[in-house]
């Protein structure tokens, strides 16, 4: 009988330990989805920062930004990165980064002249 009671005691903790080893790597397995969706969104969100650094630097240089360029590398950011576009307002940055570029396009507009000049870029 104590042979029996001890087989039977080696065999709940075998299966204890078991059922322990199947709910770690349960764990383990949602922990690497976790960390591989993490992966994920960062390299999005490092996308957008090199995306965005890079425009500001350009709008910024002597050389500055095209409208078109601008429209395009907005355009771009509002498809690729549609959830990113709404959740982190990225619209918010065309503001400070269209000023330059506008301002150049608008230096030699002669309004009285051309009082229509630069409508075709605001539609844009």
């Amino acid at each position: 009988e104590g042979c029996e009671s001890d087989i039977v005691r080696i065999t709940r903790n075998t299966n204890t330990e078991k059922d322990g080893q199947v709910t770690l790597l349960h764990e383990v397995e949602s922990a690497q989805e976790r960390v591989n969706e993490q992966e994920y969104h960062l390299g999005r969100l490092e996308s957008i920062m090199s995306i965005v650094e890079e425009t500001h630097a350009k709008a910024s240089s002597a050389e500055s930004l095209s409208l078109d360029k601008l429209a395009s590398v907005f355009e771009e950011l509002r498809t690729t990165y549609k959830a990113e576009w709404a959740l982190y307002r990225l619209s918010s940055l065309a503001g400070p980064l269209l000023v330059p570029p506008m301002r150049k396009f608008l230096s030699n507009w002669e309004p009285l002249s051309d009082p229509k000049g630069p409508a075709g870029a605001m539609k844009a």
